[in-house]
């Protein structure tokens, strides 16, 4: 989706999620909490950030995979104080997008999987204040009983990964194919229950390429559905 008029051009930013398998089968993932300082504060999410000048290489695009790389690693040593090797790092989906509706900062991140190294996790205290190995699934029922906050990419990313067996599994899967691109559109509905099977009150509607009503922030557009309808906890993806 091309910028509209007047609307900033999103800050770079790259973000790994450490992978590791269950002794039973399935995987955990590594999440931590943003402080409440940070862009979407209190958060929990995946080690990441923005991509730094010193990521950039001569020639590098906005959104070069290269530097995304760099950054991704760099913000694990960070923030959590594991080293990854930039080659184990597989591209698994690129999110452009921002928090709430309206015209204030907006990220374009790429979203690594990748093994977590061995070591001890070591948060930095003031990005990341609090860490935890979960399921997926663990996590997501976590989210809808209040327990947690998260960002769509991180709750679409967790939800994908909820029925993954291995760890091995999970990146082949990611690295034979191309990495899943998001534009998100974000419509707020005020007191309109039962559109989607939602509830009294404000809701967010996320939108991607694909639903009916994604080139004109519509939610109401009949068609397809591509969207992940947010009522309080409790999300939904919606597809159709």
């Amino acid at each position: 989706m091309p910028l509209e008029q007047g609307e900033p051009a999103p800050v770079p930013a790259a973000t790994v999620v450490p992978l590791r398998d269950e002794p039973g089968g399935g995987i955990a993932v590594l999440m931590v909490r943003r402080a409440d300082s940070m862009a979407y504060g209190g958060a929990w999410a995946f080690p990441g950030g923005r991509v730094d000048p010193g990521d950039r290489t001569a020639g590098d695009a906005p959104d070069d995979l290269g530097a995304a790389r760099r950054t991704a690693v760099r913000e694990a040593a960070e923030e959590i104080g594991l080293p990854f090797p930039r080659d184990a790092l597989v591209p698994y989906s690129h999110w452009t997008g921002g928090a709430g509706g309206g015209r204030g900062r907006r990220f374009a991140a790429w979203y690594f999987l990748a093994p977590a190294p061995e070591g001890t996790v070591v948060l930095d205290g003031s990005e990341t204040v609090d860490h935890r190995w979960t399921t997926p699934a663990e996590a997501l029922a976590r989210h809808e009983r209040g327990d947690i906050a998260v960002v769509a990419p991180t709750w679409m990313t967790l939800t994908a990964l909820a029925g993954a067996a291995s760890m091995a599994g999970v990146l082949a899967e990611a690295a034979g194919r191309e990495p899943t691109r998001y534009v998100s559109r974000m419509v707020v509905l005020a007191g309109d229950a039962g559109r989607d099977g939602g509830t009294d009150g404000d809701r967010r509607v996320v939108m991607w390429h694909g639903d009916a009503g994604y080139a004109a922030a519509d939610p109401d557009a009949p068609g397809a559905r591509h969207r992940l309808v947010m009522d309080g906890p409790a999300w939904r993806l919606v597809v159709s």
